[in-house]
């Protein structure tokens, strides 16, 4: 029952402290300093309205919706319902989405496999087909240049639509080969086309791959730039490639990428670049560091087909088969040994003058948490036991940790155990707390000690204590000291 009440305490404190940490994060998005498995993650799928699980793209419009693309058509989504669309087109077999688009006039565009090009105004969708001059129906990428023009990437090469104008360009237009994957517009304009024999650029008359390197002549399947101007390419067997200046460089080879195709790309504003795969996951890359959200760690599903990020700065994620997938930073962030603690079952937690977090563990010690980075110290840096159920600190800069075994003091980087010579009889200890004139209160099991900076004092039942069973101390703003006992109500001290 004791261990039950320290329990309760902690998870108060954990609760408190994790509030504060991280509401703020919410205003500015994702917050890149937390790993990708703290992160709050919902996932929808056919039992919550999605007509079905596979997701290829996502976009949301100026109202906020989120529109979603599916085999079975559009749904609409609005955080908590889905408006299925259904089918846009006589031809059931058509509807499947590849891509979504919302252009600079807040027009919806749908690229389907089979079916063409559809948009959405005065609520209702039109359809542009090879009927109309379109390439090809087969629409793989969609994007818009700064004059308003729309250009659609297929199978069968690119095509610009502008009001009731179709332009089409292929290989004999300088195109590496006529199946595209990708397209991309950059913030000096420029189009560019990722194809399955390499990238080129639109120079105004046609394409060309003038000027670019070797190392991009690659099977490309998705294409973004960052807020540096760096090209991300996305391949299916190379990697990521990066282009920047002329030059292409794969700074992320054998750095626990996968090696699976790259279906997506997303720079969050929060600076972190997000990779989706086929069948391997999701990376996140911040700071050259690499982490991965598969299966095993909470996707429903391996393979990514869309990322976007909404204007709250939560990141979602379409998937293959599992479903819709959000990403926040939320309220509460969760620590655990995934993150590097050496134990979730916590007894205790204290945050220092230092703003240090020290966390004691049931088996694994007592781990200080200080500016995103974890140590732990345990029975082989001289903690008499590693259940440490309580922790608190003096103004001297001594962290104190109440352990299974015995009172132990960690000050200059060293830890010491306080036994009966110094006047600490017992060996378990329940409970510490600091009071406002620096006096540390130590709950033994026999008796509640008080340490001065000098000397202990024992209180017990001789000197009007209910019990020495203590479960918690506290303090009032008179300076009077309350004494939480087990089974033995409450003990007020004034001294």
């Amino acid at each position: 029952m004791r261990r039950m009440l320290y329990r309760i305490f902690t998870l108060v404190a954990v609760l408190l402290t994790c509030t504060t940490s991280v509401v703020l994060g919410q205003v500015r998005g994702m917050d890149p300093d937390l790993s990708v498995t703290q992160y709050t993650r919902d996932v929808w799928s056919v039992e919550d309205g999605l007509p079905q699980k596979s997701i290829s793209s996502i976009v949301q419009t100026a109202d906020g919706y989120l529109w979603i693309g599916t085999q079975e058509g559009i749904v609409r989504f609005d955080g908590r319902e889905f408006d299925v669309f259904g089918t846009f087109n006589q031809e059931p077999n058509k509807n499947t989405v590849s891509t979504l688009y919302r252009d600079s006039t807040n027009t919806l565009w749908v690229g389907t496999r089979g079916g063409g090009l559809s948009y959405y105004v005065n609520k209702s969708f039109r359809t542009i087909t090879t009927d109309h001059g379109l390439a090809d129906d087969v629409i793989t990428a969609l994007t818009e240049d700064f004059d308003g023009g729309l250009w659609a990437g297929t199978t069968a090469g690119v095509s610009r639509v502008k009001r009731d104008t179709v332009a089409t360009y292929r290989q004999d237009q300088g195109l590496p080969t006529n199946n595209v994957a990708a397209l991309l517009t950059d913030k000096h304009g420029t189009i560019w086309a990722g194809t399955s024999e390499g990238l080129a650029y639109f120079n105004g008359v046609r394409f060309t791959d003038e000027g670019l390197p070797p190392a991009v002549d690659v099977d490309i399947t998705a294409l973004m730039e960052s807020s540096n101007g760096t090209i991300w390419i996305g391949s299916r067997s190379e990697g990521l490639i990066l282009l920047r200046n002329g030059t292409a460089s794969k700074p992320f080879a054998g750095r626990d990428m996968p090696e699976a195709t790259i279906r997506s790309l997303l720079e969050d504003r929060g600076g972190s670049i997000w990779v989706g795969f086929d069948d391997a996951g999701l990376a996140r890359i911040y700071n050259q560091r690499v982490e991965l959200l598969t299966t095993s760690n909470g996707l429903p599903d391996q393979s990514i087909r869309s990322i976007i990020e909404d204007r709250e700065g939560s990141v979602w994620i379409g998937t293959d088969g599992g479903g819709l997938v959000r990403l926040r930073t939320g309220r509460f962030v969760n620590f655990t040994p995934t993150e590097g603690l050496p134990d979730d079952e916590i007894l205790g937690v204290y945050a220092d003058a230092q703003n240090r977090i020290w966390v004691g563990s049931d088996e694994g010690g007592v781990t200080r948490m200080s500016a995103g980075r974890m140590r732990t110290f345990d029975t082989r840096h001289g903690l008499p036991h590693n259940q440490v159920i309580s922790i608190s600190g003096t103004a001297d800069g001594s962290m104190w940790f109440g352990t299974r075994m015995g009172l132990a003091r960690y000050r200059e980087g060293q830890i010491s155990v306080v036994d009966s010579v110094d006047g600490i009889t017992d060996k378990s200890i329940y409970a510490l707390f600091t009071d406002s004139r620096d006096r540390l209160w130590i709950a033994g099991a026999s008796a509640l000690f008080r340490y001065d900076g000098r000397s202990y004092t024992a209180f017990g039942e001789s000197n009007g204590m209910t019990s020495t069973a203590v479960n918690v101390v506290a303090e009032d703003n008179l300076g009077d000291i309350w004494i939480g006992t087990y089974n033995a109500g409450v003990n007020r001290m004034r001294d």
